[in-house]
């Protein structure tokens, strides 16, 4: 069973299988059809409804309005940082697993099976962006660096002197 290129343009805009799943789920779908539809066991689907069931996952409509992941934010319509200054509630899972809204991953722009990077502190976790951890160490990092100072040049003459080279 194969789905219809209407149906087919629809799930190819959401970002993973599992939200292919849930959104088949939603339109009212078999699991059995569904497995087929995506070309995936009957089990592997049963573990991604039953998974987002415990975890309290809405699943999504299929239909107008949705827009591939793989745009940037802007084109999304989406403004950078678009989330900035609003508190979260994000659900844990009995098995310790948290689902982030899909507006925060798409603001904070990472992809399916992303990383971010975490810290730990004084009791509050805080989740960022790799460009975002990078550019806090690079600012953490500039407090040693003196005006004028080329850090590579600065490098290299150490390793010169290290080498015993002119």
């Amino acid at each position: 069973m194969q789905p219809s290129s209407n149906l087919q343009s629809s799930l190819d805009a959401l970002p993973s299988k599992a939200a292919r799943i849930r959104a088949l789920r939603a339109e009212g779908h078999r699991q059995a059809d569904i497995a087929r539809m995506l070309g995936l066991s009957d089990q592997h689907v049963s573990n991604v409804l039953r998974r987002s069931e415990k975890a309290g996952i809405v699943p999504e409509r299929l239909g107008q309005g949705q827009q591939p992941s793989h745009l940037s934010q802007t084109d999304r319509g989406l403004e950078p940082n678009g989330l900035a200054d609003q508190v979260l509630r994000i659900d844990v899972t009995a098995d310790g697993m948290m689902v982030l809204p899909r507006d925060v991953l798409q603001a904070l722009e990472i992809p399916q099976g992303g990383v971010l990077a975490a810290e730990v502190t004084d009791g509050q976790l805080t989740l960022a962006a790799p460009m975002a951890a990078l550019r806090r160490i690079q600012r953490l990092a500039q407090k040693y660096r003196t005006p004028d100072e080329s850090v590579v040049d600065g490098f290299l003459a150490e390793r010169r002197a290290m080498w015993g080279e002119p």
